[in-house]
């Protein structure tokens, strides 16, 4: 019995060593990299936008009539739209804040900053995701026109704006400069 056991330890020892010996002539595989996040497609990204706000509605009217807009939000929007219509920056500002236009851009950029520069000017500033920018350099002009164009599509979609100027960084610098006029 004791021969047998020594015999099947043998045959044990024997296949370790063999295993051992066929993965040290295979070559290493390389780590996985970490995964990058599915880029939506930014060169129709651009094509949603918030629904547009209709100040001279908001003035005149209580209640929304759509169906859509939050109650209160459009109560806001009443006790705010004489001083909008008015182009009084600090409504606009107001209305920045509470309406949020471009929170649900925040998967795809951070540090949004947006200043009122005139009745008829926003201003947006903010940082590309450095995870949408390791494409091609085709790829990352997709994903800076996309998300720069939906920035200014969404602030003229809330405030009766004629130009969103927007500025996007990365890595520090500035990767896209552009101004977008309403048409």
């Amino acid at each position: 019995m004791d021969k047998a056991r020594a015999a099947v330890k043998r045959d044990f020892a024997a296949e370790g060593e063999k295993v051992a010996a066929e993965r040290a002539a295979q070559p290493e595989e390389a780590p996985e990299a970490p995964a990058v996040p599915e880029l939506p497609p930014f060169d129709t990204f651009w094509r949603t936008a918030d629904d547009t706000v209709d100040w001279t509605d908001a003035l005149v009217k209580r209640e929304p009539n759509d169906g859509l807009t939050d109650p209160e939000l459009w109560h806001f929007y009443h006790e705010q739209a004489e001083k909008v219509l008015n182009g009084d920056l600090s409504a606009y500002v107001a209305v920045l804040k509470r309406a949020n236009p471009l929170g649900d851009l925040l998967p795809y950029a951070r540090g949004f900053h947006v200043r009122a520069d005139s009745a008829d000017t926003l201003s947006v500033t903010f940082e590309a995701l450095p995870d949408y920018m390791t494409g091609t350099e085709e790829e990352n002009r997709r994903y800076l026109a996309g998300i720069s164009l939906r920035a200014a599509r969404d602030l003229m979609a809330l405030l009766p704006v004629c130009e969103a100027a927007v500025t996007v960084e990365s890595y520090g610098n500035v990767a896209l400069r552009v101004t977008y006029t309403r048409q």
